[in-house]
């Protein structure tokens, strides 16, 4: 029950996940940029190399999207369990320092809000 309990948290962290880094791809500006700007570069590598290489930064590519899918899906799985210990901590506080916690924590996420620019 626990397996199946933690691969459903699993499953759930990486779909949301995706949905943020599409979101983000979407709604982003500078991610827009930097995006058009890094296929610029890659298709410019690619047309100048020679055939029986373009196989190796296929494969760089592949890799480089793996590595990214999984900072992506670690990252979300760690501010799920930062969310789970913060209302958990919550339970603890007393009623002002709630109030002073929920102050904080407004303020963060108006500042660290990078979904837009």
């Amino acid at each position: 029950m626990v397996k199946n309990l933690y691969q459903l948290l699993t499953e759930i962290a990486n779909e949301r996940a995706v949905e943020v880094v599409n979101d983000i791809a979407v709604s982003n500006k500078t991610y827009k940029q930097l995006t058009q700007e890094i296929k610029k570069s890659y298709d410019n590598i690619r047309n100048n190399l020679p055939i029986e290489h373009k196989k190796f930064l296929d494969k760089y590519e592949d890799v480089i999207g793996m590595r990214q899918t999984l900072t992506f899906e670690t990252l979300y799985k760690l501010g799920l369990i930062n969310g789970i210990k913060i209302c958990n901590l919550c339970d603890k506080l007393k009623n002002n320092d709630l109030k002073q916690l929920k102050h904080l924590l407004k303020i963060y996420t108006n500042h660290t809000n990078c979904l837009s620019d």
